[in-house]
């Protein structure tokens, strides 16, 4: 939601204070028009301000041995995530990467891996999930399954042509986790190979974190749903050397 342009704001002990000039509808709709007809390229959507508990003012994350997983679960990250499966296809044929290494340290239950597998059959899936009960479900749907953090890849250095990160995201994990996770996950980028990051929160860090990295470009920062009624962060990076 487009609410004005931002003017200032204030961090207290119990209160983010925000301020902004309000704009009209049409002015919101001429911005939302102007991202979908550049295809975001000269945008960015961040979150600077991560989501806390009251009493504590802790960031929220998901349990340490991860989420646990049934039927409406599986269901409902699925449904939550086709329009990002649908962009994600059309990016991999675009870099070419249709019989690569496919590589998600959080692979869920394999649902996104598995879709993209459909898609371009001749491509490996390789996942990974600190959730032992998400790996039972995910390896039938994916080609190689590993349980463990991904602070701990279980795959070689170098060996991934296109990492998916759709963790490093509020509510999931602290932001000061994000940026360590991310730099555990760097290494297993091929030279030429991608990293793309998204998520169904807010992502923690933003594109001043990835246009700082050693060896890597910034490609993309937003993504527009197919239909042309969403956008989203969607940030892709690239091992250049």
């Amino acid at each position: 939601m487009f609410l004005g342009l931002l003017q200032d704001w204030r961090v207290t002990d119990t209160k983010l204070i925000v301020y902004f000039k309000a704009i009209t509808p049409s002015e919101k709709l001429a911005v939302f028009d102007d991202i979908v007809s550049s295809n975001g390229s000269e945008y960015d959507l961040t979150f600077p301000f991560p989501l806390v508990k009251t009493v504590t003012r802790k960031e929220f994350t998901s349990p340490p041995e991860g989420w646990d997983v049934d039927t409406s679960f599986d269901h409902t990250l699925s449904s939550g995530e086709e329009h990002i499966r649908q962009v994600t296809v059309d990016v991999l044929q675009k870099f070419g990467f249709t019989s690569h290494r496919l590589y998600d340290p959080a692979c869920s239950t394999g649902v996104f891996l598995n879709s993209l597998k459909q898609a371009f059959p001749n491509c490996t899936t390789i996942g990974q999930d600190l959730s032992q009960k998400m790996c039972n479900v995910a390896k039938f749907r994916v080609d190689e399954v590993h349980c463990g953090s991904a602070i701990e890849p279980k795959i070689k250095p170098g060996t991934a042509h296109c990492v998916f990160i759709r963790f490093l995201n509020s509510e999931v994990v602290t932001t000061a986790e994000a940026e360590l996770l991310l730099e555990a996950l760097l290494p297993t980028v091929a030279v030429g190979g991608i990293i793309i990051t998204f998520g169904h929160t807010p992502f923690l860090l933003s594109s001043s974190n990835f246009m700082t990295l050693n060896s890597f470009e910034l490609i993309s920062n937003i993504a527009v749903s197919k239909d042309k009624s969403t956008i989203f962060q969607y940030y892709i990076i690239k091992r250049i050397h």
